[in-house]
């Protein structure tokens, strides 16, 4: 999105709610505040229905994550086990995929897309990518069931917010994830440490490491007092020669 887009007149900012609620979210309520801002998308853009999918890098796969819909409309259903493939390819790119009439706007090769919405009943369709760590592995879509509807440059610049929104929470909950784990490892290997150190201890017979171990340590004693009952026995020998 260019940087003056949000000052364009006519952009119009969307519910003030959703920027912070997104911004601030915890990795445990990302699905319920992404689920909050697809029902923004859908009121802000006054379409009928929105959903989150996963773009799977390797199969190319289009797997359902969550959407909303408005009262008597059906929910977005996940698509079968065919690629959408076209979709994919146009999305993985950073393309975006404004289809105004379906399903005569997919071209011959999106046969897996044409039977997937027709299933759905969507007339109309607007799909942005989603970027998360410099990759576009999700897509927010929205669409008409009713009747048919030209995309503008103006929703695409409204969809591309949300989306920008929804990536960098899902990038934030990562980070947080990842911090949380880190710091769990380092906590685990320092009870482990802590244990070990303990048993040792333990073992040594003395609260102060380096501190007297020859002297404190029952271990060495018992080398040690092996080691003087041998050299008496040999003095002994020597002594009756």
């Amino acid at each position: 999105m260019a940087p003056d887009d949000r000052s364009t007149p006519g952009f119009e900012a969307p519910d003030e709610r959703v920027l912070p609620r997104l911004l601030r979210v915890r990795a445990q309520d990302l699905e319920a505040e992404a689920r909050k801002a697809v029902q923004g998308l859908v009121e802000f853009l006054n379409t009928d229905r929105a959903a989150v999918f996963l773009i799977d890098p390797v199969s190319r796969a289009m797997m359902f994550s969550l959407s909303w819909a408005r009262d008597g409309i059906p929910a977005v259903e996940a698509p079968d086990s065919r690629p959408l493939t076209w979709f994919t390819d146009q999305l993985g790119r950073g393309g975006v995929l404004r289809l105004a009439r379906l399903p005569d706007d997919l071209p011959e090769d999106a046969a897996a897309e044409r039977a997937y919405l027709e299933r759905q009943g969507q007339k109309s369709t607007l799909i942005v990518p989603v970027q998360v760590e410099g990759r576009w592995v999700w897509a927010l879509a929205t669409g008409t069931l009713a009747e048919s509807r030209e995309w503008s440059d103006l929703d695409e610049r409204r969809a591309q917010f949300f989306a920008e929104l929804l990536g960098a929470a899902i990038h934030r909950c990562r980070l947080n994830e990842a911090l949380e784990s880190s710091l769990a490892q380092v906590s685990e290997l320092n009870q482990r440490l802590s244990g070990e150190n303990l048993y040792l201890r333990e073992e040594l017979g003395t609260t102060l490491p380096f501190k007297g171990i020859v002297g404190e340590c029952q271990p060495m004693k018992r080398v040690q007092a092996a080691r003087q009952s041998e050299l008496r026995g040999a003095a002994r020998g020597v002594g009756g020669e």
